[in-house]
């Protein structure tokens, strides 16, 4: 798994610079945009949430426990109940934590 100091190595930059690329913190060039981009695709490089809200000390996971019964529905399962809001969820950079309880 790539990490920040990966992409800015490729990318030939500070790791400071990609990642206010990243989270679009301080305005970085179009030059050095593209660069980050690059090694950001090359490596195929993600943010890790759990160290960003570490680091931040926001956690925005959301745990959600269904109730065994609701699996005895026909064609009913915990991603019916879920999916209209795990597109919007994740879009705010949540992550949803799901499963079902005895």
């Amino acid at each position: 798994m790539a990490t920040l100091k990966d992409v800015a190595n490729l990318a030939g930059v500070s790791i400071a610079t990609v990642s206010n690329y990243l989270n679009n913190t301080k305005p970085v060039s179009k030059e050095i945009s593209k660069k980050i981009q690059d090694a950001v695709n090359e490596l195929h490089y993600s943010i890790n949430l759990n160290a960003k809200n570490l680091k931040s000390k926001i956690n925005t996971d959301i745990g959600v426990i269904l109730p065994r019964a609701c699996l005895k529905i026909k064609n009913c399962t915990k991603h019916v109940f879920l999916s209209p809001f795990h597109d919007r969820i994740k879009k705010k950079g949540a992550f949803i934590c799901q499963d079902v309880m005895n």
